[in-house]
C-alpha cells in the first residue's frame, strides 16, 4: 500500500520556529497584531516608526538580555565584593592584631634565646676551664697523696704491731718483744728497739688486750723479724675444676708456707699434681656426693711445704662435717709444741646450727687432748649473724633463726674459754664476715690484692701470718759431682786396661765382687775425673723457657733487695718483673699447647711427657714407720725398706767362678771409653 502524503503545516502566529526566523530568505516572517496601548501610558517616541520600519530578531533580543543581565550581575558582584570585603576586614582585623602581638612575642623570645645561648656558651667555657683546673688539681692531690703515703710508709717502715699479748701493770714491753724475738729465733736486743708502746682501744668495753706497736732501728731488721714468721694464704675459691691451670701457675709465682682453700668442688678425677708443684704436700677432703646427695660443691684442700713434715691428725673425728685437722711437728717450727691446723667448711643450709655445734665439740676434744699445743682454727663458718668490727663483735638478731644464733654464741664463748681469739675482720660487699680465723697465737691478717683465682664477692681472700712461729728452712746440699766432660779418657782407658780384673774379682759372693768392681771404678774416677760443686737444680714446669726462669730469678732478687733496704725503686722494679713473669708464663704455656697440638700426630711423646709430669714423679714419703720406729731422713727410710724386704731375697751360696769373668776381662781390654 503506497504511503499517504500529508501536506506540510504552515506555521502561523507564535508557531514560527527559530530556524524560520533566522533564515536569510525571509520567506517566513511572522507578524502580529498591534498591541493595545496601555491605559494612561504615554506613547514611546519612534514606536510607531519602529513598528512600521524595524523588525527585532532573536539575536538582538539575546544581546539585549545579555547586556541587561551583565549589567545587573556586575552591580551585584560589586555589591557582593564590597560586603564580603567589609565582613572580612571586620573579622581579620583582630587576627591581625593578635598576629602582630605574637610576632612581637616571638621576636622577644628569640632575643632571649640568643642571650641564653650566649650565656650557655660562656658557662660551658667556664665549666671547661673549671674541669681543666679540677683535673690538674686532682692529679696534684693524687700525687701529693702518693707522696704522703710514701712518707707515711717510710715512717712506718720500721714498725710492727703485735696483738693479743696479755697486759700487766708492771710489764716491760721491751722485754716482751725480746722474748718474742728469742721464740722465733730472731735475737732482738734493746739497741734494735727504738720505741715500744701499747695503742689505745677503739672500744673500751672489750676485754682484748691492747696491741703493741714496736719501732725497730732499721727496716732490714723489721723485715728479718717478720720473715721469721709463718706465712699462709686462705681463700674460698668457689670451685677450681676449671681453674686448675690458673691456680697452678699462680702458686708457682708465690712462696707460701701454707695455702688453705675451701669449696674446691674437686673429685678423684683431678690429680694433686694438677693443682700445685712438688714443693707442697697436698691434703684434700673432697665432698662425698653419694652421702650428701649433692651434685657438686664443698671440698677442702691444704697445701703445706714438704719441709714442714705435716701429717693428718688421726684423733680428729667430725662425722657429717667437711673438716680436717693437720699437725705440723714442733721441730720444723723451732718450737716446743706442735701446731694443729683445723679447717672446716660449714654450708649455709638448714643444718648450719647442728654442724657448727658438732665442729665445736670436735675441736674442744682435740684441745683437751693436747692442751699445751698451738692451734689455728680457720674456715668458712657462714655465721652472718655475728658482726665483727675493730676487735669486737656483736650479734645481729634480724633474719636469723634462734638455733643458728645460739650455735654462733656457743662457738664464740667456747673458743674464748680455751684462749682462741678471732683475728679476721674482713667484710664482704654485704658487710658480713663469713671466713673466721681463731688461734691461741698472735696472727696478722690482711686482705690479699693478688689472689690465686678470681675473688668471690662473699669471701675476700687474705694472708695469714703467725708471728710466734718460724719455719726452719732446709739447707741446700751442694754435693760434689764428677765432671766427665773435662776428664782425660786416655788415662782412664790405660788405668782400666792395666787392672787385673780376674784376680781382683775373685770373691766368694756376687755382692763382694760388685763391691770390688765399684770400688775400683770409684778409685779411677777420683784420680782422673775432676769434681764440681753443683747446686741442686730448681724444679720448673717443662714449658718454662730459659728467659722466663731468668726473669723469675731476677724477681726474687729484687724482692729480697726491697725487703732488705725498703727502697721504693726496688719495689717498682720488682713489680715490673712480677708483671713480666706473669705475661711470659702465659705466653710460654700457650706456645707449649700450640706446639703440642702441631706435632701430636708425628710425635705424641711430647704430649705424654706432659701427662706423665702431671701424674707426679718420685714423691717419696717424708716419714716412715716400721716396728713402732719412726724414720724421717732419706738414709734411714731406705735402710728400713732394705731390712723389711730383705727376707724375700735369697742370698747366693756358691762361689763366683773366675772363668765366668773372661767376657768382662775381654770387654775391659778394649778401649771403649772415648773422649
Amino acid at each position: 500500500m503506497p504511503p499517504i502524503r500529508t501536506p506540510p503545516k504552515t506555521p502561523t502566529g507564535d508557531q514560527t520556529t527559530k530556524s524560520d526566523a533566522s533564515s536569510d530568505s525571509g520567506n517566513f516572517v511572522s507578524t502580529r497584531a498591534p498591541k493595545r496601548p496601555a491605559v494612561r501610558s504615554p506613547e514611546s517616541v519612534g514606536a510607531s516608526t519602529l513598528r512600521r520600519n524595524d523588525l527585532v530578531t532573536t539575536e538582538q533580543v539575546r544581546e539585549i538580555v545579555d547586556d541587561v543581565i551583565s549589567k545587573q550581575m556586575g552591580d551585584l558582584m560589586r555589591q557582593f565584593r564590597t560586603s564580603v570585603k567589609d565582613i572580612l576586614n571586620a573579622e581579620i582585623k583582630p587576627l591581625r592584631e593578635e598576629v602582630h602581638e605574637l610576632r612581637k612575642s616571638v621576636n622577644y623570645m628569640s632575643n632571649q634565646y640568643d642571650s641564653i645561648v650566649k650565656e650557655h656558651e660562656a658557662t660551658k667555657e667556664r665549666v671547661r676551664k673549671v674541669e681543666t683546673t679540677t683535673q690538674s688539681m686532682s692529679s696534684t692531690v693524687e700525687d701529693l697523696n702518693k707522696r704522703i703515703s710514701v712518707l707515711e710508709q717510710s715512717m712506718r717502715a720500721n714498725n710492727i704491731e703485735i696483738q693479743c699479748v696479755p697486759e700487766k701493770r708492771t710489764e716491760s714491753l721491751v722485754s716482751i718483744v725480746s722474748k718474742i724475738g728469742e721464740t722465733i729465733n730472731c735475737p732482738t736486743t734493746e739497741q734494735k728497739i727504738q720505741h715500744c708502746t701499747r695503742t689505745a682501744k677503739l672500744d673500751p668495753a672489750t676485754k682484748r688486750p691492747r696491741s703493741i706497736v714496736v719501732q725497730f732501728s732499721s727496716p732490714k731488721f723489721r723485715d728479718d723479724f717478720l720473715a721469721a714468721t709463718f706465712k699462709g694464704y686462705s681463700e674460698n675459691v668457689r670451685g677450681i675444676r676449671t681453674k686448675c691451670l690458673e691456680i697452678y701457675n699462680n702458686i708457682l709465682t708465690n712462696n707460701y708456707d701454707i695455702i688453705i682453700l675451701t669449696e674446691t668442688w674437686l673429685q678423684d678425677d683431678i690429680l694433686d699434681s694438677e693443682i700445685c708443684d712438688s714443693r707442697y704436700e697436698v691434703f684434700r677432703s673432697d665432698r662425698d656426693l653419694y652421702a650428701t646427695s649433692k651434685s657438686t660443691g664443698g671440698g677442702l684442700m691444704v697445701l703445706i711445704r714438704r719441709e714442714l713434715d705435716a701429717f693428718l691428725c688421726n684423733e680428729w673425728s667430725a662425722s657429717g662435717i667437711e673438716s680436717m685437722c693437720i699437725t705440723i711437728p714442733a721441730h720444723t717450727l723451732s718450737s716446743v709444741v706442735n701446731l694443729h691446723i683445723i679447717l672446716t667448711y660449714i654450708p649455709p643450709d638448714s643444718n648450719l646450727s647442728s654442724r657448727t655445734l658438732c665442729f665445736q665439740n670436735s675441736t674442744v676434744q682435740i684441745i683437751n687432748k693436747y692442751p699445751r699445743d698451738n692451734y689455728l682454727v680457720i674456715g668458712d663458718f657462714n655465721l652472718a649473724c655475728v658482726k665483727w668490727r675493730n676487735n669486737t663483735y656483736y650479734y645481729d638478731y634480724t633474719n636469723v633463726s634462734t638455733e643458728v644464733l645460739n650455735a654462733g654464741i656457743s662457738l664464740l664463748d667456747e673458743f674464748s674459754f680455751y684462749g682462741l681469739s678471732q683475728y679476721c675482720y674482713l667484710t664482704n660487699k654485704w658487710g658480713n664476715t663469713l671466713d673466721l680465723s681463731f688461734s691461741n697465737l698472735p696472727l696478722s691478717i690482711c686482705e690479699c690484692l693478688r689472689p690465686l683465682v678470681k675473688v668471690d664477692d662473699a669471701h675476700p681472700p687474705f694472708y695469714v701470718d703467725i708471728l710466734d712461729l718460724q719455719t726452719v728452712p732446709l739447707k741446700e746440699r751442694h754435693e760434689p759431682r764428677f765432671n766427665f766432660r773435662q776428664c782425660d779418657y786416655t788415662i782412664i782407658n790405660e788405668f782400666l786396661l792395666n787392672t787385673d780384673w780376674p784376680t781382683m774379682l775373685n770373691a766368694d759372693t756376687i755382692e763382694g765382687a760388685v763391691d770390688l768392681f765399684y770400688s775400683k771404678l770409684t778409685e779411677c774416677f777420683t784420680l782422673y775425673v775432676p769434681m764440681n760443686n753443683v747446686k741442686a737444680k730448681a724444679y720448673y714446669p717443662m714449658w718454662y723457657s730459659t728467659a722466663l726462669i731468668k726473669v723469675i730469678s731476677e724477681k726474687y732478687k729484687k724482692h729480697q733487695k726491697w725487703k732488705r733496704w725498703g727502697n721504693p725503686r726496688d719495689y717498682h722494679e720488682f713489680s715490673l718483673l712480677r708483671s713480666r713473669a706473669k705475661a711470659m708464663q702465659i705466653s710460654c704455656f700457650n706456645q707449649f699447647i700450640h706446639n703440642s697440638q702441631e706435632i701430636i700426630r708425628r710425635s705424641p711423646k711430647y704430649f705424654w711427657k706432659y701427662v706423665k709430669s702431671k701424674k707426679g714423679g718420685s714423691n717419696y714419703p717424708t716419714k716412715f714407720k716400721l716396728h713402732n720406729v719412726e724414720y724421717t731422713d732419706g738414709q734411714s727410710i731406705c735402710s728400713a725398706f732394705n731390712s723389711f724386704f730383705e727376707s724375700v731375697f735369697i742370698r747366693p751360696s756358691h762361689r763366683i767362678r773366675v772363668q765366668a769373668l773372661t767376657a768382662y776381662h775381654l770387654f775391659f781390654y778394649h778401649p771403649v771409653l772415648k773422649a
